[in-house]
């Protein structure tokens, strides 16, 4: 405020010295020991007040502290994950186990949008391949194969991609026959049949093609529509398929030791020798891996085919004849020592992160393998009766 702002021109501080200088003026004397008693009331003042703040900040600490007690008890402490189905809730559905509660169901594929294909034994009675619902509500059957008196019927080595799904179909003592079909358009159809299959005969699904082999003459390729298949160049041998790899396993004692398995790109033309030497008809190599079982599958060991990260499992051990890492990290396992409540521990080997998930557990069985099963990279085990529990490894991150 201005001098201009004031009534009678005199500036506000002016006026409030003028009145204080007055009222001095017109006051009584203090008394003499009015410094003396100042002094003793705010001694004892200050003292009353430093009291009071000490109880003030005991207090908040005293609270502070509480809150922070309560606030930690009631915070649930961070847990890790430790069943597959935790860990990978996405990635893990519930199937019942069996076909119209009769016959058993191997779930063998899950399609991209979400349905599985699984298929059911011949012995007893008639071999189906269907299709379950996402919500496992409904069933679409694909094909159906009449068991004869004279044979049985089987279906295996299911592949399947978002357009096609194709199988390995066997009659007994008659040859190999493949099949295809579409899954977005009617079509059935028996694409090859193969008189003379090697021991590490396999399928493999490569958009609309279909790899197969090895035979006497070699790896085949065929259009998964059906048509001519073209002969894959010096493929006579036992060669296992993990499309564009095939990889040539020198199974002792077949093979004179020291003999190493030999990998061959056919897109690109490379070819690789792993550092390894097989022990045992079970030892196997993939493009990435090589895993040793040893003679009966109790001392499992994996490395790399360059030599490199080699590591042993001596808690784990497998009932599978032979086995490979799938999709290049995954090995699935059985804990050698049974969990507390005497069921057998399935778990679930990442070689590329180093962990181990647990997937579920087998009771009851007669063998360890009753209701595991390996698909196109899925695995599924028994669940509650009636159901089992499936894990699709495409969707594993």
């Amino acid at each position: 405020m201005s001098d201009r702002d004031h009534p009678d021109g005199v500036a506000l501080d002016v006026v409030l010295t003028r009145t204080l200088n007055r009222a001095a003026h017109a006051a009584p004397p203090p008394p003499p020991d009015l410094h003396r008693t100042v002094a003793r009331r705010h001694a004892r003042r200050r003292g009353t007040l430093v009291a009071a703040a000490a109880a003030v900040t005991v207090f908040a600490v005293l609270t502070g502290a509480v809150g922070a007690l309560r606030a930690w008890r009631d915070t649930p402490a961070p847990t890790t994950p430790a069943t597959a189905e935790e860990r990978w809730p996405d990635a893990v559905r519930t199937v019942p186990s069996t076909l119209d509660g009769v016959r058993p169901l191997s779930v063998n594929a899950v399609l991209p949008d979400g349905r599985t294909i699984a298929s059911t034994p011949g012995s007893g009675g008639t071999a189906q391949l269907v299709i379950l619902s996402d919500d496992s509500e409904s069933v679409e059957t694909i094909v159906e194969y009449p068991q004869t008196s004279s044979a049985s019927v089987h279906i295996s080595q299911v592949r399947a991609n978002s357009r096609w799904v194709v199988w390995q179909l066997s009659r007994g003592t008659g040859p190999e026959e493949i099949w295809s079909a579409r899954l977005d358009a009617p079509h059935l159809q028996k694409i090859a049949t193969v008189s003379n299959t090697l021991g590490t005969f396999s399928l493999t699904l490569d958009g609309d093609r279909v790899i197969y082999g090895p035979t006497p003459e070699g790896i085949r390729i065929i259009p998964a529509v059906g048509g001519t298949p073209t002969l894959l160049p010096g493929t006579d041998q036992y060669f296992t398929v993990f499309w564009p790899w095939l990889v040539h396993n020198q199974e002792a004692p077949h093979h004179p030791a020291g003999t190493p398995t030999t990998l061959w790109n056919t897109r690109t033309g490379e070819r690789r020798t792993a550092v390894f030497t097989a022990t045992s008809f079970r030892d196997s190599c993939s493009p990435v891996w090589c895993v040793a079982l040893g003679h009966d599958g109790m001392h499992v060991t994996t490395v790399r085919v360059d030599g490199t990260d080699r590591r042993s499992w001596p808690e784990h051990r497998t009932d599978f004849a032979s086995l490979t890492p799938i999709r290049d990290r995954y090995l699935p396992l059985f804990r050698k020592t049974l969990a507390p409540d005497g069921t057998q521990v399935l778990d679930l080997i990442d070689l590329v992160e180093n962990r181990t998930v647990e997937l579920g557990r087998v009771r009851n069985a007669p063998s360890v393998l009753m209701g595991v099963t390996l698909g196109d990279r899925v695995v599924s085990w028994p669940g509650e009766t009636g159901f089992q529990h499936v894990l699709d490894l495409k969707r594993v991150r």
